[in-house]
């Protein structure tokens, strides 16, 4: 449930989610709230941050410097309870972004939301054990 230390990026997801609840029966994978910290890289800089929501197919980063649309890039995280003791790296594409200063949607933070390619079978089996995990967790919101 939303209280007052629910994190902004927490409390806009159960917003969206009340008020356009068609966009989750669109996606192909099943997306959770989770932040994790992640680093990626893109036209040769190195960046650090966190994700807000992940699924199977991607994950949301947020940052004030999204790259552009179409982007391809190199991400590391530790999932919890993995059981690797290195961080898992993956290869995505920017499928959308959310601009701080140019193009800002006001109903999702600044951003960029990213699709994975070519998962690593060990990243892959992870990443469905914890949205697994956090679709248990998030039985509380069904009515």
């Amino acid at each position: 449930y939303l209280n007052k230390t629910s994190g902004i990026d927490e409390i806009l997801y159960r917003v969206n989610a009340m008020f356009y609840p068609h966009f989750e029966k669109e996606r192909r994978f099943p997306r959770v709230v989770c932040s994790l910290p992640v680093d990626y890289q893109f036209n040769d800089a190195k960046h650090s941050s966190h994700t807000t929501t992940i699924s199977v197919g991607g994950c949301f980063v947020r940052t004030l410097k999204p790259a552009s649309k179409g982007t391809n890039l190199s991400l590391w995280m530790n999932l919890p309870e993995c059981g690797c003791p290195d961080p898992i790296q993956f290869r995505g594409r920017v499928a959308w972004f959310n601009g701080y200063d140019t193009e800002f949607k006001p109903n999702s933070p600044p951003g960029m939301g990213i699709e994975f390619k070519d998962l690593p079978e060990q990243g892959r089996e992870c990443l469905k054990n914890l949205v697994a995990r956090k679709l248990k967790e998030e039985e509380i919101w069904k009515l």
